[in-house]
């Protein structure tokens, strides 16, 4: 007998793309499904879309706005009524090829299996831009094996996981096992958490080609969001680090090198973020971002640098000829990636730093 796959299905003002979504599940080739749609309050066509699809297999939750700051909450809400025993995530402006299901269902035969991934395509103004990630993670890492090693891969501060939600099926048994979808309070998505927590819960599986389409637009929840996202990742990663260190399967030397990596990253984003501030002419507040640089790790000469800035800056004075002397990379293209979000923002400065550690 064919296992019940339970698509959840959040969306929020998507009248424009969501019927695409459902046509791409339709077209599934695997047709043992329920795809639990929950309408966070839209204020559009949202219903009348779901409407128009006379499936069965379609179910309609509709419940008052809550936003990507309790996405968990939606995301639980689905799980709470599923009635399937593998959980697959397809947000209301995502779709996927034909054979998605089809490819990953046969990977939960293995009951060591706790969550199935692939490659994601990006779209972005109807096309598609690139692939993530742009190589796919060593056996080890894409399996798992030993259990709680995918931690490491999905803590570096060049992945943050190393899937996306569009392409990633879990075992619904160990979902709820572990409390369901994780979210901190302070960071506007479930992913990373949830795919970070099941990591020390079992193995996984990795399909080296697309299995879903991932849709870039201006209500997306990273776009705009990246900065906040990075900042609070860090948080998470070594709050994780502390909490389960018992469970992972990795050196001292190896979580000292990752400590070094997030380190080396937030000096680099409290700079790009000074001279973001000094361009705009918010010379105390870049003074600031400097010094705030400097509780991270660093190198003497790029240390030097910063107390050099933050002088500058604190006396009215231009930082940029410092950067570029010293051959940085222009700014513009230092802090803004090929999808156009940046990672880092002005807005930056109303958080406070945190400096990650993660030996008690």
């Amino acid at each position: 007998m064919q296992p019940l796959v339970s698509i959840i299905t959040p969306t929020y003002n998507h009248e424009d793309v969501l019927g695409e979504c459902i046509r791409s599940v339709l077209a599934q080739t695997y047709d043992t499904w329920e795809m639990l749609i929950v309408d966070d309050g839209s204020t559009d066509k949202t219903h009348d879309v779901v409407a128009g699809f006379s499936d069965h297999r379609i179910r309609y939750l509709r419940q008052e706005n809550k936003g990507v700051h309790r996405l968990g909450e939606t995301y639980n809400s689905a799980l709470s009524v599923a009635n399937g025993e593998i959980i697959a995530i397809l947000e209301g402006d995502d779709y996927w090829p034909a054979d998605r299901l089809a490819v990953q269902v046969h990977d939960f035969e293995d009951d060591s299996v706790v969550l199935s991934s692939g490659f994601t395509s990006i779209v972005q103004d109807g096309k598609e831009v690139g692939v993530t990630p742009v190589s796919a993670p060593s056996a080890e890492f894409a399996n798992n094996r030993p259990v709680g090693r995918a931690a490491l891969w999905m803590m570096h501060p060049d992945n943050l996981t190393f899937t996306f939600p569009v392409s990633t099926m879990v075992r619904a048994e160990t979902l709820r096992a572990i409390g369901g979808f994780q979210q901190p309070p302070y960071l506007p998505l479930v992913d990373f958490p949830t795919f970070l927590r099941l990591s020390i819960e079992g193995e996984f599986r990795f399909h080296e080609r697309v299995l879903g389409y991932w849709r870039r637009h201006s209500s997306s929840v990273t776009q705009g969001n990246l900065s906040l996202i990075l900042e609070n990742a860090y948080r998470y990663a070594f709050e994780f680090l502390r909490a389960h260190r018992d469970r992972l399967p990795a050196t001292d030397a190896e979580l000292d090198a990752l400590e070094a990596e997030w380190d080396e990253r937030a000096f680099m984003r409290c700079i790009l973020r000074g001279r973001l501030l000094a361009r705009s002419g918010k010379r105390d507040l870049a003074a600031k971002a400097f010094k705030e640089a400097l509780a991270f790790r660093h190198s003497p000469r790029s240390g030097a640098i910063a107390r050099l800035a933050a002088a500058l800056a604190g006396a009215g004075l231009h930082v940029e000829p410092i950067y570029k002397a010293t051959g940085r990379v222009d700014l513009d293209e230092a802090i803004t990636l090929n999808t156009g979000d940046r990672i880092v923002s002005e807005d930056d400065m109303k958080r406070e730093r945190v400096v990650g550690r993660w030996r008690p």
